[in-house]
């Protein structure tokens, strides 16, 4: 910069600046496919307030675009009721595979311990999977063709499942409340 631009008073003479290049440019934003998909996850994330049963609550976007369209289906529309029995259909098929897969992994960790001493790392992945697996059960959807030992199984990691919540629910409890 050069000072003979300015004036007595520090200020550029008429058609002369103390920025000859200019604003420099910002950098490109890639859009790849992982960020597009960043992009839209973290805009159907994004809470927004609605007006749910006379009060005011935020909820994530994606929520309230679902409240959207089941009251759209609601109000008659065939479009939004194709697409509410579509999504119900989509989700339930998903929900049973993921149910059947982990009655399965529960299955096979229980008969290839059985009588045996089960590693840390196994414990948790059969502690973990019990537990997803009574979360799922609370709300049943198309019950699994198995084996009346298969089914003993399940029940028996479900009561176990269960014991543990309690448990952690009675010292979540103690905890809390200072009862020791």
């Amino acid at each position: 910069m050069n000072k003979s631009e300015r004036d007595a008073n520090g200020r550029f003479a008429a058609g002369s600046h103390g920025n000859a290049r200019g604003r420099p440019k910002k950098a490109a934003r890639l859009f790849t496919k992982d960020q597009v998909l960043e992009d839209i996850l973290g805009i159907l994330e994004e809470p927004v307030t609605v007006v749910w049963k006379g009060r005011k609550q935020q909820i994530p976007t994606i929520v309230g675009v679902y409240r959207q369209l089941c009251q759209k289906a609601l109000s008659g529309d065939f479009r939004a009721i194709e697409l509410v029995v579509k999504l119900r259909t989509q989700l339930t098929e998903e929900r049973t595979k993921t149910i059947a897969a982990l009655q399965e992994t529960v299955i096979s960790l229980r008969r290839s311990y059985a009588g045996k001493e089960m590693p840390d790392p196994v414990r948790a992945l059969l502690v973990e999977a019990e537990l997803r697996l009574a979360r799922a059960e609370e709300y049943p959807a198309h019950p699994q063709s198995r084996s009346e030992e298969d089914q003993e199984i399940i029940m028996q990691a479900m009561v176990e499942a269960a014991t543990r919540r309690h448990e952690q629910a009675m010292a979540d409890d103690e905890e809390e409340h200072g009862i020791y």
